[in-house]
């Protein structure tokens, strides 16, 4: 069973959009130089990969933002993708 392209799209936005509000709470826009977020729908799962480059900063773990931001974003698409798809019982 593959995904309607709407959804898909849909889900990729709202996987963005929580990224991006997730790393904004946690780093103050003006430190970011820029922000890359690729959601990928393939063989029937999302992947999310988070780039950002930001101005030298102390106590920021970055890795563990970007690592976090993903997980949400991830978490989102699902629950975005659970209510618009019925469950199917055999």
């Amino acid at each position: 069973m593959s995904l309607p392209l709407e959804i898909i799209r849909e889900a990729c936005e709202i996987g963005e959009n929580i990224a991006r509000r997730y790393i904004y709470s946690r780093i103050d826009p003006k430190f970011l130089k820029s922000i890359e977020i690729s959601i990928i729908y393939e063989d029937l799962s999302f992947t999310v990969d988070i780039f950002i480059d930001v101005l030298p900063m102390e106590n920021i773990d970055i890795e563990r933002i970007v690592e976090e931001a993903s997980d949400i974003a991830l978490s989102e698409i699902d629950k975005f993708i659970r209510g618009k798809i019925p469950c199917q019982t055999s």
